[in-house]
């Protein structure tokens, strides 16, 4: 079976657990695999469509300052 990706909430700009809908925690199991720490079911990778709405979501005054410190 695999894991349910995390969930993003842009009105508040975080990741959520795609089981119990809350503010994403997780906690790291010996297989490597992680757990919400609310729920304690398994959460997967981010997948594409996550990272491109937390990229759009991003402020740009904030992106452009991380872009100059990222070239120093």
């Amino acid at each position: 079976m695999k894991d349910e990706a995390p969930l993003y909430d842009e009105k508040y700009g975080m990741l959520l657990c795609p089981h119990c809908k809350s503010p994403l925690l997780t906690k790291k199991t010996r297989s490597g695999r992680f757990k919400c720490v609310i729920c304690n079911e398994y959460v997967g990778k981010l997948n594409e469509e996550v990272m491109v709405k937390m990229v759009d979501s991003f402020p740009e005054e904030l992106l452009r300052e991380w872009k100059i410190e990222m070239r120093s």
